[in-house]
């Protein structure tokens, strides 16, 4: 996790991250936190709720930029599910909105869990 922490601390104090043009690399670093945060104790419980939605609304806005569905999509449903379990439903419905909007199925799947061994996407839909 301090690992993880770290890569994103680093990227963005460093002072030519701003030139980096294709970020992806920091996308399965996000993904990692997410599962971490839900399993260990990465915050203390208070500021988990604050950290949690600004990690994936960073998620989102990262993988925006880039334009890949693939990634963009796995961050909507991260933060949908964060939104949900919080009880802030309208962000939630929001979110999942934009999910539907960029997410195909049958197009994205399967790029999806070869890219995180499991397709959030689909399961934010059931």
């Amino acid at each position: 996790a301090r690992a993880f922490e770290d890569a994103l601390t680093i990227l963005r104090f460093a002072p030519i991250s701003f030139e980096i043009k294709d970020r992806a690399f920091i996308f399965p670093i996000y993904s990692g936190l997410f599962f971490l945060l839900k399993y260990g104790n990465l915050v203390d419980p208070s500021e988990q709720p604050s950290y949690e939605v600004e990690l994936v609304s960073n998620f989102v806005n990262e993988t925006k930029k880039h334009g890949d569905p693939i990634h963009y999509g796995r961050a909507l449903a991260m933060q949908g599910e964060t939104f949900h379990r919080q009880g802030k439903f309208v962000e939630a419905i929001e979110s999942h909105l934009e999910l539907k909007r960029v997410y195909d199925v049958d197009k994205h799947s399967a790029q999806i869990v070869a890219s995180y061994a499991s397709d959030r996407c689909a399961q934010n839909f059931g």
